[in-house]
């Protein structure tokens, strides 16, 4: 028992100096391409041990913030973690992520009603049949769940936005995993296969704020539901 406390106090060393260098970068106290501090300065700035420090940049080199050249030091790469901003999504409230996820949608079917091709709508539509609908209590949800996804996914790539469609990608797993605990709540409203349908239909329209409009039906009742549970 004792190692395995041992282990978990280290963990959270690591992350409270990586937390500590984050800031830093994150605030522009360190620009991007810019050389970071030697490991002895480190140490000294964060009060750390040398190998908390080392396990510290390590990390946020793999999350690609820092950048090591043979050498030369190390420097920083990037002002975003990636890995930070999962550990927020994933303490996101309900409202937060259906708020974010409604944003995202609605913006992509707006512009996907703008910008699709003839062959975009015919691969979305066989996406929307391969979707079907769920009924729940059905025991195949992460195969419901990842079919979901393909098809939202398929409409932000969809709206001629490389950012938009890359940003959706990003937060897909979030999403899944929203979806999942939302699927088994028997109290969330659920959209279904005509709802996804009206997007689709709203999209070929080529009617940017019809399909803005079809495109928030899907997280906008759960919305307004929690927008109601909040007034009671």
């Amino acid at each position: 028992m004792m190692q395995t406390d041992e282990k978990v106090s280290r963990r959270s060393l690591v992350d409270q100096v990586a937390d500590m260098l984050r800031e830093r970068i994150t605030s522009g106290a360190w620009l991007t391409d810019s050389r970071i501090p030697t490991e002895p300065e480190l140490v000294a700035i964060c009060g750390a041990s040398r190998n908390t420090v080392r396990e510290a940049v390590r990390a946020l080199t793999f999350s690609g913030v820092l950048e090591t050249r043979q050498g030369d030091g190390t420097y920083v790469r990037s002002r975003v973690d990636p890995t930070a901003t999962m550990r927020a999504l994933g303490k996101a409230s309900l409202r937060e992520h259906l708020e974010l996820r409604n944003l995202l949608e609605v913006e992509a079917a707006r512009l996907a009603a703008l910008r699709h091709q003839p062959a975009d709508l015919l691969e979305l539509r066989s996406l929307l049949a391969a979707r079907g609908d769920r009924a729940r209590g059905e025991p195949s949800l992460a195969g419901f769940i990842e079919r979901d996804l393909r098809f939202h996914r398929k409409i932000a790539q969809m709206s001629g936005n490389a950012s938009l469609a890359a940003l959706y990608e990003f937060f897909a797993v979030s999403i899944g995993q929203h979806l999942s605990y939302s699927l088994l709540d028997a109290e969330q409203p659920e959209p279904g296969h005509a709802e996804h349908a009206a997007v689709v239909e709203a999209i070929a329209s080529s009617d940017g704020e019809r399909a803005a409009e079809a495109a928030r039906q899907i997280s906008g009742p759960a919305l307004d539901q929690l927008g109601q549970e909040g007034l009671s």
